[in-house]
């Protein structure tokens, strides 16, 4: 067989071809920031819509503004009230009428004190400058407090009745006894519960005397007084036991009160009343045994009404409605109004501002170291 007949031997595959030495990678730039589109200005990265952010951002701010002006407004009005204190009277409707045809009722309850008698002064000009209160009715539930402060209600009682020209009645609570019975004096005519005590008329000064107890515990209490006063400075006080010329002092103190007192009654109780001397044994100023006149009802003793106005110290027995229908009666009110008028809280009450406490403790340290004369009945 010639070498053209032998069949094809397998093909050969060619040398692969040399390949060039390994380059490393080239680097590619980076690239430049882009400007984010305008869209994605309107958004934040959660997606929240920048409009709903900046409405909230104004209406917070709107909030917290008008809370801040509410807040100085609120604060301006309680300093400016504070500063004012002006009180004025509040009310109640007792009974309804004609708005025009008002009896005034005012209460003067509990120890009658300066507080008490600046709280009347108020009324008393309430009355004056309203000319629709026609007549007046003193509701008084008192054992009586201070001298002064019992006078004075006393005085501006009786001039509603004389300078004002108009009814004044009392109508007695629980108790109208010593400076309540004074304060009740004043008025036209006096009403007086079935149980009401009442009288009373008289005047006390009481003081403990803490010289014992200190000398117990070895405290003494040193009392320097200038020369020209020292027979009777702080001759009263708590410390030291009076002597008798010091008893003596303060009972003619109290007699000579006494006596206004007792005028007042006479004075204004006139015809009504009556008396009866009586004789009763008591004791001297060493305690030896006495007897002395007393002038019933004005020796201090105390009555229920029916007692009392036997006496002519009141002149109806009855309740708060009775001296009510009495007064509008002698006003001459045919459809009267029967209101209830009283202090009204001032700001700082209201709000619970007590003020200085200091000045408050100092107040009542002076008003327990101080002896006091009162007209004042305690049931012992």
């Amino acid at each position: 067989m010639s070498e053209d007949q032998f069949p094809p031997g397998p093909p050969t595959c060619p040398p692969p071809a040399e390949q060039p030495p390994s380059q490393p990678p080239a680097q590619v730039a980076p690239t430049p920031p882009q400007a984010p589109p305008v869209s994605s200005l309107v958004q934040t990265k959660t997606g929240t819509p920048l409009w709903k952010i900046i409405v909230g951002i104004v209406v917070g701010l709107g909030v917290v503004a008008g809370l801040w002006m509410l807040s100085i407004g609120v604060l301006v009005g309680i300093v400016a009230a504070m500063a004012d204190e002006r009180e004025t009277m509040g009310h109640h409707v007792l009974r309804d009428g004609d708005r025009n045809q008002v009896v005034a009722v005012f209460a003067v309850t509990d120890m009658i004190d300066e507080e008490s008698a600046a709280e009347f002064s108020m009324f008393r000009k309430h009355v004056e400058d309203v000319d629709r209160i026609k007549a007046v009715v003193v509701r008084v539930d008192s054992g009586g407090g201070g001298v002064s402060a019992s006078d004075r209600i006393y005085r501006m009682v009786k001039s509603i009745r004389t300078k004002l020209d108009k009814p004044v009645l009392v109508s007695m609570g629980s108790v109208a006894a010593s400076g309540g019975y004074y304060v009740a004096a004043g008025a036209d005519v006096i009403y007086a519960e079935p149980n009401t005590v009442t009288g009373s008329i008289g005047v006390i000064s009481v003081w403990p005397v803490f010289k014992g107890l200190m000398d117990k515990y070895g405290v003494e209490i040193v009392t320097i007084r200038s020369d020209p006063s020292r027979r009777w400075k702080a001759a009263a006080n708590f410390w030291e036991a009076p002597d008798e010329r010091i008893r003596n002092n303060v009972r003619e103190k109290l007699d000579a009160i006494h006596a206004n007192f007792e005028g007042v009654v006479r004075s204004e109780r006139g015809s009504k009343l009556l008396t009866r001397e009586t004789k009763v044994e008591a004791a001297d100023a060493n305690g030896n045994p006495i007897v002395v006149t007393e002038t019933e009802p004005l020796n201090g003793q105390v009555y229920l009404a029916d007692e009392a106005k036997r006496f002519g110290l009141i002149d109806r027995v009855g309740y708060l409605a009775d001296a009510a229908d009495e007064a509008a009666a002698m006003a001459g009110l045919d459809k009267p109004k029967v209101v209830v008028y009283y202090r009204r809280p001032t700001l700082r009450e209201t709000i619970g501002f007590q003020g200085n406490a200091v000045q408050i403790d100092a107040k009542l340290l002076y008003k327990l170291t101080t002896p006091r004369i009162l007209m004042l009945w305690k049931a012992q």
